[in-house]
């Protein structure tokens, strides 16, 4: 995906939101390509901070999903990028995360890095 503009950035990230507050575990994974290189802090809390395929990613959001099952996200901000999207986001304790992501040529994310505030409840 080259070139994103940034309505098309923000229908990327609306979709990205919408799928994550299903909590559903196969939709969600359906986001992300095979292999997907993820690096998030968050996921520390339930094991290694960067992941490397969709499977190590199963075992992170399922850990993360039963923890949170009130887990919701609200787009805050989207900016649009080359090959790919940053989105500011909120969950449900008013957390803000950001999130940026690229895409492969199918559309599916292949690299995530996220950043969050330190400043709020983690």
């Amino acid at each position: 995906m080259n070139g994103v503009n940034l309505s098309k950035a923000t229908e990327l990230a609306g979709n990205w939101a919408a799928v994550w507050n299903t909590g559903d575990i196969e939709k969600i994974l359906d986001l992300y390509a095979d292999d997907v290189r993820f690096v998030s802090p968050l996921a520390g809390k339930f094991g290694p901070t960067i992941l490397n395929s969709r499977s190590e990613l199963r075992t992170y959001f399922s850990a993360a999903l039963e923890a949170n099952p009130n887990l919701h996200f609200v787009v805050e901000e989207v900016f649009p990028g080359e090959a790919g999207i940053a989105m500011i986001v909120a969950n449900e304790r008013g957390q803000l995360i950001c999130e940026t992501v690229f895409y492969d040529e199918v559309g599916k994310i292949r690299e995530c890095v996220v950043f969050r505030d330190e400043g709020t409840n983690s």
